[in-house]
């Protein structure tokens, strides 16, 4: 091999290598406090799935060209940061990037990769668990299957699937024994356990009312539980 051709293919080679490694995973992001998913394919194309305020949504598409995309038929560039495992996503605030938004949605901010525990499917396998023990009477079983999704997967948890997840543990808690635990982990939810019927139903979000009034009524009758087991 000559000299030129030599370097050719070295030079061949480590363009390879920067484009391999600028090559974002394939894998499934879930948007800062469950809002949300980054999907990334093995060919680069990506889709953006997420929720705001009131259940206004974003959604938008398309094909990485390193770490960088520009939507179709649009002036907005999205841009993809690795942070460790997880991806930071910004834009370069040009008005067309709204235009994939409802008015209290967004999609930059970080996106997660989640251990396989805190996944959509690792938790849901947790949950069904959870459930088998607490209808076995399992309670302290059922306690610590339950709680390491509210130690380790808070990140990447909905407001609304953490508030569900704190009653379900909380009442184990409380048949396993250990009251005070059940109010500490309630602790979060106390203002709204105690907001009346009324209020909850002026809530800024009028699309998750029913939501809002049905966990504010669990945790109001779970909050008299835990504190009559304090006596």
């Amino acid at each position: 091999m000559t000299f030129n051709k030599w370097l050719t293919a070295l030079t061949l080679i480590s363009m390879g290598l920067v484009a391999q490694a600028q090559k974002l995973p394939a894998g499934s992001y879930v948007y800062e406090r469950g809002n949300g998913e980054l999907r990334i394919q093995a060919d680069g194309s990506f889709t953006i799935d997420t929720v705001g305020g009131n259940g206004h949504i974003c959604y938008l598409e398309g094909v990485l060209k390193g770490k960088r995309a520009r939507l179709p038929d649009s002036e907005c560039v999205v841009t993809f940061t690795p942070e460790g495992k997880d991806i930071h996503v910004t834009d370069n605030e040009h008005e067309s990037c709204r235009y994939s938004c409802g008015a209290r949605a967004g999609f930059t901010g970080f996106y997660i990769h989640p251990s396989l525990a805190c996944t959509y499917k690792g938790m849901e396998a947790t949950r069904r668990k959870f459930e088998r023990q607490y209808d076995k009477k399992s309670f302290s079983d059922a306690v610590q299957t339950l709680l390491p999704i509210l130690t380790e997967c808070t990140p990447v948890l909905n407001r609304f699937s953490e508030w569900d997840i704190r009653n379900d543990l909380a009442l184990a808690q409380l048949r396993s024994g250990d009251a005070a635990a059940c109010l500490r982990t309630l602790q979060p939810l106390q203002d709204l356990g105690l907001t009346s019927y009324e209020d909850v139903q002026k809530t800024p979000e009028p699309t998750f009312a029913d939501i809002y009034l049905r966990i504010a009524q669990a945790t109001r009758t779970n909050l008299k539980l835990c504190k009559a087991g304090l006596k």
